[in-house]
């Protein structure tokens, strides 16, 4: 792998794990975005911004990695979740980052964790940091009705990383 490749993913995770997910980290309003909620993260050379807009359950986003000041990643996803269920996403979430798995910069394939009402559900149709496309949900246990969905793609912007 790419040393530059292998760094932008080093800093997604890190950007994650600091990011929306972590129930401690504030977030901004983006000016001339009404409803928008930011977190910004920085490391050296590179600047991560995480952004999403949300209209009662319904959500949209994108990540954006920067280098140098080049766009260099990013990721777009979009769906609904209803707030009970927002507590155990951001647990499935950051289970991935630690671990520093990637499953389409989402959660695992799989994730119920001690929780006794829902089960997390990661179905990647294309998962490879340079290139990724997929869906997630979260369902009921008892019944495996659907709760809240998100789908997901993004992709490497530098060439010179992607091959």
């Amino acid at each position: 792998m790419d040393v530059g490749r292998k760094k932008v993913e080093e800093v997604f995770f890190d950007a994650m794990l600091n990011g929306w997910a972590n129930p401690d980290i504030e977030k901004t309003t983006l000016p001339h975005f009404p409803r928008s909620k930011a977190i910004w993260f920085r490391r050296g050379n590179f600047m991560v911004l995480d952004w999403y807009l949300k209209n009662g359950t319904e959500s949209m986003g994108n990540t954006i990695i920067w280098e140098e000041g080049i766009p260099t990643w990013m990721m777009s996803y979009g769906g609904s979740y209803p707030k009970e269920a927002i507590p155990f996403l951001k647990e499935a979430l950051l289970v991935a980052y630690q671990k520093r798995g990637f499953f389409g910069g989402r959660g695992p394939i799989f994730y119920f964790y001690q929780n006794d009402k829902y089960v997390y559900i990661n179905t990647t149709m294309r998962n490879n940091f340079a290139s990724f496309l997929g869906a997630e949900k979260i369902v009921l246990k008892e019944n495996s009705a659907i709760v809240g969905f998100h789908t997901y793609w993004g992709r490497l912007l530098r060439t010179a990383y992607i091959i």
